[in-house]
């Protein structure tokens, strides 16, 4: 795995070069978005490293994964529900 996501994010913008973003939609509606900034593209079958922008009073989706992954808050303030526990 060598593969470099820089950031090029300008003004409050978050974005990587050669990162995609995902908006998430839940009828009809956008819930927020994310960028997959390490994952299987980049050679990482057993962990994947992604941003996250989730409004106000939003959430992302419930799933379950089969690699890891890490969270980390870059701005505001958010939960993980991690078998069954809240962590703020």
């Amino acid at each position: 795995m060598g593969t470099e996501h820089r950031f090029t994010g300008k003004s409050g913008v978050m974005e990587w070069d050669g990162v995609k973003k995902e908006v998430y939609e839940n009828d009809g509606g956008e819930m927020g978005a994310r960028h997959v900034l390490i994952g299987e593209s980049d050679g990482a079958r057993h962990y994947q490293l992604r941003y996250f922008e989730i409004p106000p009073g939003g959430s992302s989706s419930l799933d379950i994964h089969e690699h890891d992954h890490g969270v980390y808050i870059l701005r505001g303030v958010g939960s993980v529900l991690l078998e069954k526990r809240k962590w703020k």
